[in-house]
């Protein structure tokens, strides 16, 4: 199916062909996952991305009006979703473990407030 239009695979997606899902995947995944890469940084992150996106592509596909926006455009904007759900999701479970690591108990030097200006 390396002929069919974007639009048309994503409107044969939408009536649950998986051929054009297939297709689709044949298509933009490998892109998809290097940009991915490129922005989380490591592959593992950058496959569970790439599984989100393309499980939301599945789901959403009959949303997609051709009319508002090329299917390039809108595919890529379910991929950045997702990329800016991965960081945020890594940055809040590395958060704990910042935050525990913080020394916020020890009382500062008697003679200096809190930001180091001595008093």
């Amino acid at each position: 199916m390396p002929d069919i239009p974007l639009e048309q695979l994503l409107t044969r997606i939408a009536s649950g062909d998986r051929t054009a899902m297939a297709a689709l995947y044949e298509r933009v995944g490998g892109r998809m996952h290097a940009m991915m890469r490129t922005a989380i940084g490591h592959a593992r992150g950058a496959d569970e991305c790439l599984l989100e996106t393309f499980v939301d592509i599945w789901r959403r596909a009959g949303h997609y009006e051709p009319a508002a926006e090329p299917a390039s455009r809108w595919i890529t904007r379910i991929a950045s979703r997702h990329i800016g759900r991965f960081r945020a999701a890594t940055i809040d479970e590395s958060a704990p473990a910042v935050a525990a690591a913080t020394p916020l108990d020890i009382e500062p030097h008697p003679d200096r407030d809190v930001f180091g200006a001595t008093a």
